[in-house]
């Protein structure tokens, strides 16, 4: 840190925190008493004079892009394998791309306010804990898959990452899928406790934040936790029942419904078109392998079938 102030020091810093001269030779000689420039910086940023500018210039900068408080958003809780890529590029074209949040993993959490503000559509891999942290009123909407379907579908899905793309982004289920067919894959223990793979659907609808110290604690099993919070869904549509699924969508949102879907994400396309996947066979479990995803998944079918009671 540098010691001592010289009136130059006091002129520069006037001017780089509230662009004008210091006003007299007094004040200018009492900045001076300062033992750092970084002392006097500090002092002048806790002036109401600073404060002002600083409220003001913020105020410009995010007036324009912050949508009003009472603006309806739209809120997509994509649960991976359930047609979700598909669904959130029809939200593009209902709501206009530029409407939507980037963010499309679990990482609401490190937005500020402002940004979660300027945007109305918001559609990723959320937890039900962090789509709560969007402001105004919102359309909370989710599809989902019969349990057993999308643990088979994603197994399939991870197998066909090409070994570049898991090395380069650590995918660790997809290197466990490249490893394993799949009935060593749901045999093996740390498979089976993933959670993405463990009754994941319970997990994304609790009340728990899905990473680091948060997830899995608090008082309620998570299925409990998520049975109660299906009732805060505005909407659920379901995979089989994709397109039926989407005209009610549409309807609820007072937009026109979607007519013929191409399915994006459709492993069979994906395989042949983009050069991180590779071709394989798909597997299927035996019966013995089934009996054992029995308890994967048990949790998520209470839930399915509470999400079909309520939204068909």
């Amino acid at each position: 840190m540098t010691m001592g102030i010289t009136r130059e020091d006091v002129v520069e810093t006037f001017r780089r925190l509230l662009d004008r001269d210091p006003e007299s030779n007094t004040v200018i000689e009492n900045n001076m008493a300062h033992a750092s420039v970084e002392d006097a910086v500090r002092h002048i940023a806790m002036s109401p004079e600073f404060l002002d500018r600083f409220a003001t210039r913020l105020q410009r900068r995010t007036a324009h892009i912050l949508r009003p408080l009472n603006e309806e958003r739209v809120i997509f809780l994509h649960i991976p394998k359930c047609g979700g890529t598909t669904l959130h590029s029809i939200l593009e074209a209902w709501y206009g791309a530029q409407t939507v949040h980037s963010e499309r993993h679990n990482g609401l959490y490190n937005f500020t306010g402002a940004s979660l503000a300027s945007k109305r559509v918001f559609s990723g891999h959320y937890d039900f804990y962090s789509v709560n942290l969007v402001p105004g009123p919102r359309k909370l909407i989710s599809f989902l898959r019969p349990p057993r379907d999308r643990l088979v579908s994603l197994y399939n899905f991870h197998r066909a990452h090409g070994p570049e793309i898991i090395e380069r982004q650590n995918l660790t289920l997809a290197r466990w899928a490249n490893q394993y067919d799949i009935d060593d894959y749901f045999r093996n223990p740390e498979v089976r406790a993933h959670p993405a793979v463990n009754n994941a659907m319970a997990h994304y609808l609790s009340d728990q934040p899905q990473f680091g110290d948060g997830a899995g604690s608090g008082l309620d099993r998570p299925r409990d936790q998520a049975l109660r919070n299906l009732e805060a869904f505005d909407y659920i549509g379901f995979q089989d029942d994709y397109a039926a699924s989407l005209d009610r969508l549409a309807r609820l949102l007072g937009k026109p419904a979607p007519g013929s879907v191409a399915r994006l994400q459709d492993l069979d396309t994906l395989m042949t078109t983009n050069s991180q996947m590779r071709a394989i066979e798909k597997q299927r479990p035996t019966g013995t392998t089934q009996g054992l995803m029995d308890d994967l998944v048990a949790e998520d079918e209470k839930i399915y079938r509470r999400a079909k009671e309520l939204f068909t």
